[in-house]
């Protein structure tokens, strides 16, 4: 079994009695359905419908939930839930160092978005575990990213916070935001798009970079003009938020047109 321990993501704990109320006001997704033992991916925005987080929302019994997310934006979502998760009863913890996080490229135990002993499934037969890993191997963590990539998980890193439409990401597309569901911070101005908004932006995924894109990168038209963001790369690949219908290059005057997969 291959797996590889991901650095670059932690654990925000939140626990109480109201926990999934509490998060069913606070994200995009609907944590009320989850029952224990399931996981779903969801988003974070602020008042203007912006991303604070993407992350998968790991319901581990009825009182704990778990928010699985890039490790650099955890304090910062930590300190922007804890404002208001007083007022429900729920506690708000970063528990990243007690629970490393490990990936398995060749390991699903039952259906996507099932949790299954200390280990979430992912679609793609891909498997997050909380269980020490003894033989990870590190040299499979690009292979783990480039999974990310082909699946257009749209990370937020904390060079796009605050920066990111749910929109122009593909949380939409993959499921992680629900329309249905009751008032959560800057669902007004989320649904006005959804039903009205004329979407010009959309996640690309982009290849030919010289060197590894990094997040926050911006992108530019052949003609120079600001045409996306980079959100996270790998090797010579992309996840970009990028304007639809544009040849893209990767600085604003290099000649290097990058590639749409």
């Amino acid at each position: 079994m291959s797996s590889t321990r991901l650095t670059s993501l932690g654990v925000l704990e939140l626990t109480g009695d109201n926990t999934r109320t509490f998060l069913q006001g606070q994200i995009t997704s609907d944590a009320k359905s989850l029952s224990p033992n399931e996981a779903q991916l969801g988003g974070y925005t602020n008042i203007k419908g912006r991303l604070l987080s993407v992350f998968y929302l790991l319901c581990l019994d009825e009182t704990k939930c778990w928010m699985l997310m890039p490790a650099d934006i955890i304090d910062t979502v930590e300190k922007t839930l804890s404002r208001y998760a007083a007022f429900s009863r729920v506690k708000v913890a970063n528990v990243s160092e007690q629970y490393p996080l490990y990936g398995k490229l060749d390991k699903n135990d039952g259906d996507p978005w099932s949790i299954v002993g200390e280990a979430i499934n992912l679609e793609g037969n891909r498997q997050i575990s909380w269980a020490a890993e003894k033989n990870a191997n590190q040299e499979l963590l690009a292979q783990w990213v480039e999974k990310d990539i082909e699946a257009k998980v749209p990370w937020i890193y904390s060079e796009t916070l605050e920066s990111v439409l749910p929109h122009y990401s593909s949380l939409v597309d993959l499921g992680g935001v629900n329309f249905e569901k009751g008032c959560y911070l800057g669902q007004e101005i989320v649904a006005r798009m959804h039903y009205k908004g004329n979407i010009k932006k959309h996640t690309q995924i982009l290849s030919g970079f010289s060197s590894p894109a990094k997040p926050g990168q911006a992108l530019y038209s052949r003609e120079g003009q600001k045409t996306g963001v980079v959100l996270y790369g790998i090797a010579n690949k992309a996840l970009c938020v990028c304007d639809d219908g544009k040849e893209y290059v990767e600085a604003e005057d290099s000649p290097n047109i990058l590639m749409r997969n």
